[in-house]
């Protein structure tokens, strides 16, 4: 998805995506998601259809303002994927690439098709790279 915005976006030069440390912060959509949990235990409302999920949001605050998506509003990057890029399980030096470890993702409209990567946060430490061009020269 990075890789097409940056594609497409005639300004943009780079994207950081920096993950958040599990148990580590107190952010307010948070305290939203525990609220919204808390209303959903508590009533006997089925939720069967993503109408539903905007109801129930709506009712566990005045404050909430839900608005339902259409089907053309949402985008699928599967032929991306198929056309211009694949998977690789290893990094351009040969080691594992391991999502679950990820901190810190760099894409640059530079050099499509290559995502940098940190397992940690610290300006020091370089970042490594994930070629995930469809074709690797």
């Amino acid at each position: 998805m990075f890789a097409k915005v940056l594609e497409d976006h005639p300004t943009i030069e780079t994207i950081d995506h920096k993950f958040l440390v599990v148990g580590h912060t107190h952010l307010e959509c948070g305290t939203v998601h525990a609220q919204i949990e808390k209303k959903k235990k508590y009533t006997s409302v089925s939720i069967q259809h993503p109408h539903d999920w905007s109801n129930l949001i709506a009712a566990t605050n005045k404050k909430y303002i839900t608005q339902e998506m259409k089907q053309e509003e949402f985008y699928n990057f599967n032929a991306l994927m198929k056309d211009k890029y694949t998977w690789r399980n290893n990094n351009t030096e040969g080691e594992k690439f391991e999502w679950k470890f990820i901190r810190w993702l760099r894409y640059e409209k530079k050099e499509p098709g290559l995502i940098r990567y940190k397992y940690y946060f610290g300006l020091d430490d370089p970042f490594k790279e994930l070629n995930i061009k469809a074709r690797c020269l």
